[in-house]
């Protein structure tokens, strides 16, 4: 109930300085108006670090509301939020940082309260110290603390008792999500459901042929390898060399996969996680080889699916062929003449259709579907140029950065069509 007041107090507060201003001198409104802000404030309590060892994540509660929802609004960056709210690891003894660069992490505002989740579990033995800036919490909303005693830097000391009980980590999925590959794939995605250790991956990862003899040498080591923010996502590439024709190493080796043949991928179980637990179990997922994929995406076999007016319905873009998963879920957006719209992205049907849903409802107007030319087909065609491209070609290939754009319009009635008008141009955004 005081929170809805609040809220509602500071929502309307420009209204009762407008309304103040008519009836009073300029002397007397900075008088009112502190008047009750500090009866407001007096009533809220300091804002407080709350660490939760049960799900190991770190809340700041008893914020301003209002103010809260303001900050909600704005897109901080990683410094900023080091600024407000920053977690260390502390010595032992003296309780101070040992080092300046704080833990990284996830920051988001929700239920009225600032949250922490670490990018890796708080770990059991080790000191860590927890700072929320007050004072800076207000400079980002550009004012000055309510009150004298909130000028400071509150700060938690914690200590992690005991390990948190988390399940068993495993193989959630692999993309591409098919049973049938072309004998030219160029990659893979592995989704773990916890984070996992860096450094061993091909060390557990096997391709193993009908006879349950592992292919020798079918994927491309990269040092360092090719794990998303949260180590929860590796993109595991089968050798260029040997699938690019006029290169040696496959003149040598030949392609990694042979059509016709079945094959299957195998993620033992001794793989361990950040935490250093082995996998659940180990993962198995066989395929059925196909002839080459030697042919860019067709946008005139593309199929749009187009929602109504004052819906906030998806829109769907479905695709002739799967593509890669990973650059489906960013390298494509809708715009206005007013900027890029926001929504929510998911991918469906095995990678062959993209869907769009936005935050607000369609507005009876034109948009534009714009798709970065660098998307690519399961056997690294882009709208650009084939995989296979010889390296002379390339070079004589412009390099500039394209989109592909689909101008779309929204009426009053939803459609169902083939992508007949599109366009090329330069990009001005950056990728």
């Amino acid at each position: 109930m005081v929170r809805s007041i609040l809220f509602q107090f500071h929502q309307k507060e420009y209204k009762i300085h407008k309304l103040i201003k008519v009836m009073t001198g300029k002397a007397n409104i900075a008088i009112i108006l502190a008047f009750l802000s500090s009866t407001v404030c007096l009533s809220q309590e300091i804002p407080r670090i709350v660490f939760s060892e049960t799900d190991g994540k770190i809340f700041v509660d008893q914020c301003d509301i209002y103010r809260l929802h303001l900050l909600s609004k704005r897109e901080l960056t990683l410094d900023q939020w080091h600024d407000l709210l920053a977690i260390y690891v502390t010595d032992k003894n003296t309780g101070k940082p040992l080092h300046n660069l704080p833990i990284l992490g996830q920051y988001k505002i929700e239920d009225d309260q600032i949250h922490f989740k670490p990018r890796f579990p708080f770990k059991k033995g080790i000191n860590y110290l927890t700072r929320f800036n007050i004072p800076y919490f207000y400079a980002l909303l550009e004012e000055n603390t309510p009150l004298p005693s909130w000028q400071k830097i509150i700060d938690l000391h914690f200590r992690i008792k005991s390990a948190p009980i988390l399940p068993d980590t495993q193989v959630d999925k692999v993309y591409p999500d098919l049973d049938t590959l072309p004998v030219n794939q160029l990659k893979l995605y592995i989704y773990f459901s916890q984070a996992m250790q860096e450094g061993r991956a091909y060390d557990h990862l096997q391709i193993l042929d009908h006879d349950g003899k592992p292919v020798d040498q079918p994927f491309l080591e990269l040092s360092p390898e090719l794990w998303d923010a949260e180590n929860t996502r590796l993109t595991v590439w089968f050798d260029p060399g040997r699938i690019k024709r006029g290169l040696s190493p496959n003149a040598l080796k030949g392609l990694p996969l042979k059509k016709g043949n079945k094959y299957v991928l195998r993620i033992d179980k001794d793989w361990k996680d950040k935490t250093g637990r082995p996998l659940q179990k180990s993962f198995e997922k066989e395929y059925y080889i196909t002839e080459a994929d030697r042919q860019a995406p067709t946008v005139s076999n593309w199929i749009l699916q187009i929602p109504a007016s004052a819906t906030k319905n998806k829109l769907i873009l479905e695709f002739d062929e799967p593509m890669d998963h990973a650059l489906l879920g960013r390298m494509i957006y809708i715009s206005t003449e007013n900027g890029r719209i926001t929504g929510k992205v998911s991918i469906a049907n095995q990678s062959k259709i993209w869907l769009f849903e936005p935050d607000e409802a369609w507005r009876k107007t034109s948009y534009e579907i714009s798709i970065n030319t660098k998307i690519e087909d399961l056997a690294g065609n882009s709208l650009r140029r084939l995989f296979d491209t010889p390296i002379e070609d390339i070079e004589r290939t412009p390099t500039k950065e394209k989109e592909l754009i689909i101008p779309i319009k929204i009426s009053t009635k939803v459609k169902n069509k083939k992508v007949r008008k599109y366009y090329y141009r330069t990009s001005t955004k950056p990728k």
